[in-house]
């Protein structure tokens, strides 16, 4: 075997290493990754009730449910249904996570701290209501009953 080959089987030897290591570095990042991007972080888990004390509603209870969808309530007994829009930025580079509601309100949390606030439907353009925090729960699933037919 002359040097060229041996060189040549060498490089090729590396090469097949490298291809290989890297290979399984794909894989690993493949599964590692894959949650964070099927699942992205959102501003509240799923399954979850937060309750808010709003300027000029009152106590609002809004739940955060699977596949985005969202519920607002407040008494007496006025429901509303929305989805998380995405997400908007401060001037401070801030993300805050907006939810639209289809009665026109929306409901914005800055993201990594307990800033809540609303826009209702009625509101002037620019104007944003100051919400505070009350609780937040995670919800758990229910077993209902099952009646047959008869």
């Amino acid at each position: 075997m002359d040097i060229y080959s041996s060189i040549i089987k060498g490089e090729i030897s590396f090469f097949y290493q490298r291809n290989q290591l890297n290979s399984e570095m794909n894989r690993i990042l493949q599964h590692l990754l894959f949650p964070v991007i099927m699942f992205p972080l959102t501003a509240v888990a799923v399954d979850t009730e937060v309750t808010l004390k709003c300027d000029g509603r009152g106590t609002v209870s809004v739940v955060f449910a699977e596949y985005g969808l969202v519920t607002e309530s407040w008494p007496p007994a006025f429901f509303e249904t929305g989805t998380q829009k995405k997400d908007v930025h401060l001037s401070s580079g801030k993300p805050v996570a907006v939810w639209q509601f289809n009665n026109g309100d929306h409901i914005f949390q800055v993201k990594g701290t307990t800033g809540w606030f609303a826009k209702y439907r009625d509101d002037l353009p620019g104007t944003l209501r100051k919400c505070e925090l009350l609780e937040q729960i995670v919800l758990q699933p229910e077993n209902l009953p099952r009646n047959p037919y008869p």
